[in-house]
């Protein structure tokens, strides 16, 4: 089982981010004597802190209150107090908007936290994400400056940035660490996906309809809509190597949702050409947490690839996600085996790549290129770690 292959810190913390039938495996895991130094870096590095400090208090109160927990203990709180504070800016936000007759929607973790969660604190994140249609970009700047939000100095704000997907990332004026990032559409240009800017707003036009009171819950794209942004978020956009705590536990969070609609989400998938996206995600949240997701939606999902490769990716894109001892010795692999998994060109992405699109910019993109390409060689040794953690069954060691 893939959870078995990751260090018991790594354990700890993705068995937090499944539903109770965990308990029992994440009270052995905190008899045992854990780093409790590793397994803080690893929640700040996935914004799990909060989450994972309530599930192990509810659980083992007397681990808790041990000095080793202190560390945990204290980013939890920052976290708390930066996520409370952030949902009273998003509630802020929203208002200003309504009030302006601004059409738009909350996107990513924003809309998870207001329409899902329920709760900022209970899926934090690193800035705000707002999608409106082009033509209303300027205008729903105006009122963002407005509300609290200022632009970052050194950008010209006269600029033209119609050759981006979202305008620069604006900061909290009140001097918080927060940001937002106004969309006009969800990916860059050049992208190989069908989510359109007007079919998100028009999926939280109807997701608005069905919310009886007007709040932020109203401003969210449907749940297949939204684990479907979850999916190439993760896998094409972060290439796995990202976010995938938080992800797994947004797919668990959509998939127990009354108003998921399956079919929805297949056609919607496929529309969009992110079959195999939505395949590793889902995969890989059932792999690492037990996440229950319909196995009629796997199969329908599933790559055409050989059943013996299925096993071998999947412990591959674990490996890149999660900081372990052992690495992947080759930028050119990693490339390699992300293509065998996402099978671009039979999934319509032409010759696109996610690392052609990194920056927008061509001498950055050049730059980029040459730094890849010239990163020192791996070491015989580092070849032989990531086989056998490929290749064989035992787990990686600490």
């Amino acid at each position: 089982m893939l959870l078995a292959r990751l260090t018991p810190e790594a354990r700890l913390l993705f068995l937090a981010a499944g539903g109770q039938a965990g308990d029992g495996e994440i009270r052995s895991l905190l008899s045992e004597n854990l780093d409790w130094a590793r397994v803080a870096m690893l929640a700040e590095r996935e914004k799990a802190a909060t989450v994972l400090w309530q599930r192990i208090h509810r659980i083992a109160p007397d681990t808790a209150r041990r000095g080793g927990a202190a560390t945990l203990q204290r980013l939890a709180r920052i976290v708390q107090f930066k996520m409370e504070y952030l949902g009273q800016r998003v509630a802020e936000t929203i208002a200003a908007l309504e009030g302006a007759g601004i059409e738009f929607t909350l996107l990513k973790g924003a809309a998870l936290a207001a329409g899902v969660y329920g709760s900022f604190p209970q899926r934090p994140m690193i800035d705000v994400d707002l999608l409106v249609e082009p033509e209303r970009a300027r205008d729903a700047l105006g009122v963002l400056l407005r509300a609290g939000w200022a632009w970052q100095s050194g950008k010209p704000q006269d600029a033209d940035f119609t050759h981006l997907h979202h305008l620069p990332a604006l900061i909290d004026a009140r001097g918080m660490e927060l940001s937002l990032e106004l969309h006009t559409a969800l990916l860059p240009p050049g992208q190989p996906f069908g989510l359109r800017t007007r079919a998100i707003l028009d999926s939280a036009r109807r997701q608005n309809g069905r919310v009886a009171e007007r709040h932020a819950a109203g401003h969210m794209p449907e749940p297949h809509y939204l684990l479907v942004h979850t999916a190439i978020h993760l896998a094409w956009s972060h290439l796995f190597r990202q976010g995938l705590w938080r992800s797994i536990r947004d797919v668990d969070a959509l998939a127990r949702r009354s108003d998921m609609d399956w079919s929805a989400f297949l056609a919607l998938a496929r529309e969009t050409r992110a079959r195999s996206c939505c395949y590793w995600t889902l995969r890989m949240a059932s792999s690492l947490c037990r996440i229950e997701v319909p196995t009629t939606v796997q199969a329908e999902l599933r790559p055409a690839l050989p059943a013996w490769a299925l096993p071998l990716l999947e412990r591959h894109l674990a490996l890149i996600a999660l900081p372990t001892a052992v690495s992947c010795p080759s930028v050119r692999l990693r490339r390699f085996m992300w293509s065998a998994a996402i099978q671009p060109r039979l999934s319509g992405h032409g010759a696109v790549r996610p690392w052609t699109l990194l920056e927008l910019l061509p001498e950055d993109r050049e730059r980029k290129a040459r730094m890849a390409e010239s990163s020192p060689l791996p070491s015989e040794g580092g070849w032989m770690a990531y086989w056998r953690s490929i290749l064989l069954s035992a787990a990686p060691s600490r």
